[in-house]
């Protein structure tokens, strides 16, 4: 017979091991056997049973791979980050796309509002600019190489702002295309105070003054200029 603590063999009868000194409760009798060993006790919140989920969740780590551990209290998902850039630029994107469209749309709803093209709000810029008298105001309707003599206008308009004359084109365009523009003065509406009278006519009544009245424009820097009247 073995101890059962150190494995030396144990003669018949002894009440002790040889070897480690082990006292055996019972004395071996001739031809009895030692109980089996049993294997030591597992605590149960060590055991667990092995299923394919765990396997699903068990975090590989491959021979010679490092890991930092995570900061505590934050949990990352692999590849959200990724995930979130590109969801990020659509968002940029789209709002920029609905400025733009809100934008045009706007600009192109007070165009249909007047009624009028770009090159006729040029027209009409400029009898604004007569009306209000100033003379730089004029002078930035004309491409500079047809800008009006200044001691002319200045005169042409310290006559209109004495009689506090306003002027009312109506427009319509003859031909445009990107760069050039022609543009029909139909009739225009005066009105002027004198005298301490008000009074307003239009052009039209007086006969054809305006049948040739065409305005040439051209497309300078962004913006519809005057190049030369007819």
């Amino acid at each position: 017979m073995n101890c059962v603590r150190c494995g030396e063999k144990i003669q018949e009868g002894a009440d002790s091991c040889p070897s480690c000194g082990l006292k055996i409760k019972t004395p071996l009798k001739p031809g009895a056997l030692l109980p089996p060993e049993k294997p030591p006790a597992t605590p149960s919140s060590l055991k667990k049973e092995y299923s394919p989920e765990h396997e699903e969740a068990m975090d590989y780590i491959a021979p010679g791979e490092v890991r930092l551990p995570e900061p505590s209290g934050i949990k990352t998902t692999p590849g959200k980050e990724k995930r979130e850039l590109p969801v990020a630029i659509i968002a940029i994107l789209i709002g920029g796309l609905v400025i733009v469209t809100i934008a045009a749309a706007i600009y192109f709803l007070a165009l249909k509002q007047t009624g009028l093209s770009e090159p006729e709000l040029a027209v009409h810029a400029y009898f604004d600019a007569i009306s209000s008298g100033n003379v730089e105001n004029v002078k930035s309707c004309f491409v500079p190489e047809s800008q009006p003599n200044d001691a002319k206008l200045a005169s042409t308009l310290s006559v209109i702002s004495r009689s506090n004359v306003k002027m009312e084109p109506k427009t319509k365009l003859v031909s445009e295309n990107k760069s050039e523009a022609r543009v029909k003065i139909v009739d225009i509406k005066l009105s002027a105070s004198a005298g301490g009278r008000e009074f307003s006519f239009e052009l039209s009544k007086f006969g054809n003054l305006l049948e040739n009245a065409i305005v040439h424009l051209r497309k300078q820097g962004g913006r519809w200029l005057i190049v030369r009247t007819d």
